[in-house]
């Protein structure tokens, strides 16, 4: 598993208690076996910050790239006030609608997150740094924990993306739909940063494997606009993953877009 840790606003010296936390998680959970901490292709981004405009600006830059984000806010309630009650609600009804999760420290603001955001997907771990309900290996077991659910959930509801997006222009459930929901797949896994070695093995032997009429499966790979893509990553799984043309369902071509590809292959 590997998490990238990020703090909303560096420049606010009053950030404290977040950069902290998120010193004590990145000191604490790489002594972990399979959790890597990387400043690129991670698969979940843990963010420290407040609820302000400073932190929407930072998860903008982020989920573009389709990586599942769970947001933390150390200060808590601290930062409600009847005055800006209007403003604040505004502000974090935008931050829950655009990560995967929210981390809270205790169940009162877990039930005011909830009153703004019925639907919001919350999680109450406490900090120890500010809490002594918990120590530091506690918190540590919990976030894995989190970390896993939230990746795993945000890769199940993709994957479902992608069955309903082919069921609308190709409606049997056959191998060709099968085929092209893990080559749509695979072109997520590109825009988010890397493709696993394994999958483009597995795809391959997918290829390999499964009878399927060839006419009907190039009809719906123009359909989904993903042509030149999969000509491109059929080079690719040529070169990686010994996929032969004779099992190739259209012409593999070698260009820019199968060199960046081939980049984003990795072994890990």
């Amino acid at each position: 598993m590997r998490i990238q840790y990020l703090v909303a606003n560096v420049c606010n010296t009053t950030d404290n208690t977040n950069v902290h936390f998120i010193t004590l998680l990145k000191k604490s959970i790489c002594k972990y076996d399979n959790v890597e901490i990387v400043n690129q292709f991670p698969d979940i981004i843990h963010l420290c910050g407040d609820w302000s405009i400073q932190t929407i600006r930072r998860i903008n830059k982020i989920i573009h790239h389709e990586i599942p984000v769970i947001f933390t806010c150390n200060n808590g309630l601290n930062v409600f006030s009847k005055k800006k009650q209007h403003y604040q609600t505004y502000i974090m009804r935008n931050i829950i609608s655009k990560v995967s999760a929210i981390q809270v420290c205790g169940p009162l603001e877990k039930e005011k997150i909830q009153v703004i955001s019925p639907s919001s997907n919350i999680y109450v771990i406490p900090n120890p740094i500010i809490s002594n309900t918990i120590n530091t290996n506690e918190i540590i077991a919990q976030m894995i924990k989190t970390y896993k659910t939230i990746i795993n959930n945000h890769d199940t509801d993709k994957k479902e993306i992608i069955r309903n997006k082919i069921h609308t222009i190709y409606t049997p459930n056959d191998e060709i739909s099968i085929i092209c929901s893990r080559f749509l797949y695979i072109k997520y896994l590109l825009h988010k940063g890397y493709i696993p070695k394994q999958i483009l093995t597995e795809t391959s032997y997918m290829l390999k494997s499964k009878q399927y009429d060839e006419d009907e499966m190039k009809k719906l790979i123009k359909k989904l606009g993903i042509y030149d893509f999969i000509s491109s990553l059929l080079y690719v799984m040529n070169e990686k993953s010994e996929l032969t043309e004779g099992f190739m369902p259209i012409e593999s071509s070698n260009n820019k877009l199968s060199d960046i590809i081939a980049d984003r292959i990795k072994e890990f």
